[in-house]
């Protein structure tokens, strides 16, 4: 491998990416969060368990906003 194979690995790894954590304040959630963010990952939090693709859009979507 070569250092400019390396350097473009290195940058994909270094974007941001984001988590959607359901049911945050239950269970595993915060822990799974904490994890979450220790990798530098964005998290979404939801409060209540999502029975259908709507409620995750929305509540993406707000968060975004």
């Amino acid at each position: 491998m070569n250092s400019e194979t390396i350097k473009t690995k290195s940058e994909k790894a270094h974007k941001r990416r984001t988590a959607l954590v359901t049911c945050i304040d239950r269970y595993m959630g915060i822990v799974i969060k904490e994890k979450f963010e220790s990798l530098n990952i964005e998290v979404i939090e939801g409060r209540y368990p999502m029975t259908n693709e709507a409620e995750v859009k929305e509540l993406v979507s707000n968060a975004a906003a």
